[in-house]
């Protein structure tokens, strides 16, 4: 908690697009969720937890990857459509609606399940 504090301190002062080291491995930044998708997604790929998406267990899953969630309400049609457009790959994990929580758990398990075979 101490780290987290110490980190959300430290971005306080951030202008729209800085990065700063508060300790070994812990980096802060401010940017924007189309920026840092965008940025992400040029390095890694994007995998957007939708209900209407392909079988996370028919993916071959990458060692690095990106997953974004929603909340209860999913993410707006606007954010979808950027999301789509910046070529964000719709993955389910089952045909009902979950926690995000339980969906992290269930991700790491696709992850932890496909690094075995």
């Amino acid at each position: 908690a101490a780290v987290i504090k110490k980190a959300l301190k430290a971005g306080e002062q951030l202008k729209m697009g800085e990065d700063k080291a508060v300790q070994p491995g812990v980096r802060v930044g401010k940017h924007s969720f189309e920026g840092l998708v965008k940025e992400l997604g040029q390095q890694l790929p994007v995998y957007y937890l939708h209900p209407k998406g392909e079988d996370i267990r028919n993916i071959p899953l990458e060692q690095d990857m990106v997953f974004l969630l929603g909340d209860h309400k999913g993410i707006p049609p606007k954010t979808e459509k950027l999301l789509s457009r910046l070529g964000a790959k719709r993955v389910s994990l089952g045909p009902k609606a979950l926690f995000a929580s339980h969906c992290i758990v269930l991700v790491q398990n696709e992850l932890d399940r496909q690094a075995k075979q």
